[in-house]
């Protein structure tokens, strides 16, 4: 039986849609903290802008364990980001995020772990923000 991908809210990996960046209209916002990174972009793999919605994706390496392992560090994150963006519905914007995980973050607490993801958040949208600037002047120049 196949399942619908694109329906979830949250996938598990995202790495060849995010690979091309430079073919994209939209600058991509990159933000890290050591064992994490948020790639963010506002357009989906044919340059249409997203229309309200968000989508979320996880990208966790087989060298940080078996699958038990990853899938844990996974649920960690969908519940940290749940939390968050019930507290602050405006700090996740739409468009498509990827969080890369770089080294085992089973050794943090859950406390430090959402102290990483909040900084990294609040890092893209300010990003993210500065760039949307910048690209609409440059729009207005031409």
């Amino acid at each position: 039986m196949t399942s619908n991908r694109h329906s979830r809210h949250y996938h598990n990996s995202g790495y060849r849609n995010y690979s091309k960046a430079k073919s994209y209209c939209v600058p991509l916002v990159k933000s890290r903290c050591d064992p994490l990174q948020v790639v963010y972009r506002l357009t989906d793999g044919s340059n249409r802008l997203v229309d309200g919605s968000t989508n979320v994706d996880f990208a966790v390496p087989k060298s940080m364990g078996k699958a038990v392992v990853r899938n844990r560090a996974r649920r960690r994150l969908k519940a940290i980001l749940r939390e968050l963006s019930d507290e602050h519905p405006d700090l996740i914007v739409d468009g498509y995020y990827l969080f890369r995980v770089f080294s085992d973050i089973e050794r943090f607490s859950y406390t430090d772990l959402r102290s990483m993801v909040f900084k990294l958040l609040v890092d893209t949208k300010t990003k993210r923000s500065r760039s949307m600037n910048i690209s609409c002047s440059m729009n207005v120049q031409r």
